[in-house]
Parts: structure tokens; sequence; C-alpha cells
């Protein structure tokens, strides 16, 4: 089988939406055959085990004439089918697809139409489209697979649920200064909007109150200056720990050594620091909506949304003062992780490609 993602690949991916096509592509069978149609790499492209072809010109602008020479370049090769990485196809996707090549696509979220979104960020028309042509839509939780078939006309014999994996696991090196740093709750992603931050603020205070030498750190975007401003004015700025962005090894100890991770959001496609927390021996508190209970099931901490401030408060001191409570939490949350892997996510959407061309 020869496929065409419609993107770029990274073998270091720096988003979530590149980590998903980059796992997927890693843990596809050595028997495929992977191209990109974006030439992001300047040698060859290696994802896991497969050296993966590429276009032969770099993006340039105008964009549209190098998507047009690289159109031109490959007009004679085939594929099997194109799984699309963008909300729309390249020039080079869209020659194939009217030639009849099969197309796949994978909604993540629904959270645009649901939570708003500036205007050139939601053409329903171009995605209905979308959903349209393909032949094949990839869903990464059965709760985003109800909202697509809500928002939009699409045949529910095209939809397959195919849940992510974790490229993460327990830890065996510990940065030594997380060694013996003071017990830490984790944050982990952006914080604005939907993500829901700011109400967790109260919370962390009224710990603070009652175990002053916890920190809390944060890993993601810098602290802008409003998120500074707040912390300064409830007087907890010296418990928060910037980490900014880290890679993935240090990912994995911050996870592991943390007390619990902290996930106040209030809509998510599927949630992978959820996933990435359990993979890593720790215990995720999040607000039961959307798809998070799917990930946690019986695992981890879920709180009513109408609960929020003394539900976290709550399990947040109960984790601190209650280690063999937490400690089984953690063996639930590893079981719960092992059900989730990017293996089982390839063999799924291979299962799904093999739809696709039937």
């Amino acid at each position: 089988m020869r496929i065409l993602f419609d993107g770029n690949l990274n073998p270091l991916p720096k988003s979530g939406i590149e980590r998903y096509f980059t796992m997927l592509a890693k843990n596809l069978p050595t028997s495929t055959s992977l191209a990109t149609s974006n030439r992001s790499h300047t040698g060859v492209l290696r994802i896991g085990p497969h050296c993966v072809d590429q276009p032969p010109l770099p993006a340039f602008r105008p964009r549209r004439l190098s998507g047009f020479l690289n159109a031109l370049a490959w007009s004679a090769h085939r594929f099997d089918l194109v799984h699309l990485m963008n909300y729309g196809p390249s020039q080079f996707a869209s020659h194939l697809l009217r030639n009849g090549t099969p197309l796949v696509l994978t909604v993540h979220d629904l959270i645009h139409e649901i939570r708003g979104a500036p205007p050139d960020l939601l053409d329903r028309t171009a995605r209905q489209r979308n959903y349209d042509r393909a032949n094949v839509i990839l869903c990464v939780s059965d709760y985003t697979r109800k909202d697509l078939q809500e928002h939009y006309d699409v045949d529910r014999n095209k939809l397959h649920v195919v849940f992510h994996g974790s490229s993460l696991e327990v830890p065996s090196i510990i940065p030594k200064d997380l060694e013996n740093c003071p017990p830490y709750f984790l944050h982990v992603g952006p914080r604005s909007g939907y993500k829901n931050f700011s109400p967790l603020l109260p919370v962390i205070k009224n710990v603070l109150g009652q175990k002053p030498d916890i920190q809390f750190r944060l890993v993601g975007p810098s602290i802008d200056k409003a998120l500074l401003a707040s912390l300064r004015d409830l007087g907890i700025e010296a418990a928060v720990v910037e980490e900014r962005r880290v890679d993935d090894i240090r990912l994995a100890a911050l996870y592991f050594k943390s007390i619990a991770l902290l996930h106040p959001s209030l809509h998510e496609g599927f949630g992978i620091p959820l996933l990435e927390a359990m993979s890593c021996a720790t215990v995720p508190i999040a607000l039961k909506c959307t798809s998070i209970p799917e990930v946690l099931g019986e695992s981890g901490i879920l709180v009513p949304q109408e609960e929020f401030q003394e539900g976290f408060e709550h399990a947040m001191l109960k984790l601190i003062e209650n280690s063999s409570y937490r400690n089984e939490l953690v063996q639930c949350c590893l079981e719960r992780a092992n059900l989730f892997s990017w293996n089982r996510a390839a063999k799924e959407t291979l299962t799904a490609y093999g739809k696709a061309i039937d």
C-alpha cells in the first residue's frame, strides 16, 4: 500500500497534530510505502523504520508555484490513498483526488464549531466538502464522532473511532534537579480559553494555604503578563515553576515525579496529556466532560464541572495526604494506559485504509 500523507511529517514533532501523524507513520508496517506532499527536510526523511519519499522541491513563495512544480514533478507517481493532514488538500493531493484516489481524513475535535473561532479559521463549506468526498473519516474518540455527526451531514458508515496512543512511558532516568525537588502538581499544554486554567488559581492558593511546601510546575507557553499579574495578586508566584516547552525525556520525568496532573480543560477531542500522565505513572485530575471520561475510564479523578473548585481542592489534598490512595490510583492508571498504544492505533488505521481502498 502506497500512502501520501498530505502535509509535513517531522521525526521530532512540534505539535499535537505532527505527533499524531508521526506516530501513526512510525508504527505502520514496513510493507507500506509512505510519502509526504511537503518537503520539510533537505536530506533523507526517516520516520521509524520508514524512509519517507518527499517531493523534489521545498516550499517557496509563491506557494502556488512551488506546489504546481512539485505536482508536475510527481505527476507520474501513483498512490493508493491520500491521508489529509490539514484542513484542505495540497495541489498534488487535489490532482490525485480528481483522478479518483481515495481520501482519508482525521477529525481531532470540533472546538472551533463549539467554542467559536475567527471566520478565517472555520470554513464550514470547505469542511463539509472534505467530509463528503472522504472515503473514510477517523475520529479520535467517540465523543468527537458524535460531535461531527451533530454539526455536519456525514455518512455514519464512513466513521471509524481510533484512539491515540502515548509515546511516553515511565522514565528510567530522572534529571538531578527533579530528584530532590519539593513535591509538585503539574499542568501541561496551553492555558488560555477553553483550557480553563485561570479558575485553577484560587484552588492553588487554597492548597498552598494548607500545604505551603508544594510547588506547581507549568509545561507549555511562557507565562504572560496577565498570568504573572494574577499569580502576584494571589501571592502564589513563588510556588509556580515555569518549565516552558520541554523534550519528551524531561516531560516523562515531570509526569512521573508529580503528585498529579491538573487538567481543568472544558473541552477535549481526546486529551493526550491525560494518557501521557497515566503512561508515566501519575494521576490525572480532570473535569468530567467531553471525551475525558472515555480516556480516564475508572482511573484518575473526574471532577463534575459544577464542583470545580471544591472538587479539585479536595482531590489534590487527598493525594498529598494519603499515599496509599494515590498508589492505588497510579496502578489503575498504568493498567488503563495499557489499553491505548500507537501500535494499536496504526493497526486500526491500516484496517480503515483498507476500507477506503475497497
